[in-house]
């Protein structure tokens, strides 16, 4: 029987996920990221999605910047190799409602 609920717990954590994951490139697309002029690219089933670095910018300042100014964490995507030199890696997850909250800031702030 504890299987059984255990399985239960599973499948709704998956399916909570799976409904945020399709709810979060609206989330973070209009309200926040394309609001804020901040170009990314949407995840296709990852639990984070890509943001490149405004003009000028290198990716370990705007990650300083986003943290200083935004009360947002990102991680710099040189730590993830060369691919990532003009881009941070924004994980997605935190509970929604916080998620909502980075991209209402970053929808506010635009001051790239």
């Amino acid at each position: 029987m504890q299987d059984i609920s255990l399985l239960q717990q599973i499948f709704r954590l998956g399916v909570a996920f799976l409904n945020n994951l399709a709810f979060l490139p609206f989330v973070l697309g209009i309200e926040g990221l394309k609001a804020s002029g901040l170009t990314f690219t949407a995840p296709q089933g990852a639990m984070y999605v890509w943001v490149s670095t405004p003009e000028g910018t290198d990716p370990w300042s705007f990650t300083e910047k986003l943290y200083r100014e935004y009360g947002i964490l990102v991680v710099p995507g040189t730590a993830y190799g060369a691919n990532g030199s003009r881009k941070v890696r924004m994980g997605l997850v935190q509970e929604l409602e916080v998620m909502k909250e980075a991209a209402r800031r970053l929808a506010e702030g635009r001051s790239w």
